[in-house]
């Protein structure tokens, strides 16, 4: 399990595929991407992934802590 995996636990977050890899992308970037831009950023991974569930997942985030907005 990664590090991004035992963060998103520790905030209470199940790190579903989806999540893992927005989390990992917004983590370790240095800029304060929109979601647009993390769809765009993570889309090669998850080319499935629609505007919606990044939404929620960054919303999930910032509720549960891992993320501020």
């Amino acid at each position: 399990m990664g590090e991004v995996e035992k963060t998103l636990l520790a905030h209470g977050v199940k790190p579903t595929a989806q999540r893992v890899v927005i989390a990992e992308y917004v983590l370790h970037t240095h800029s304060h991407p929109t979601a647009d831009e993390v769809l765009q950023a993570v889309s090669e991974r998850l080319p499935v992934l629609s505007r919606a569930t990044v939404y929620n997942t960054l919303h999930a985030l910032v509720e549960a802590g891992v993320l501020r907005e």
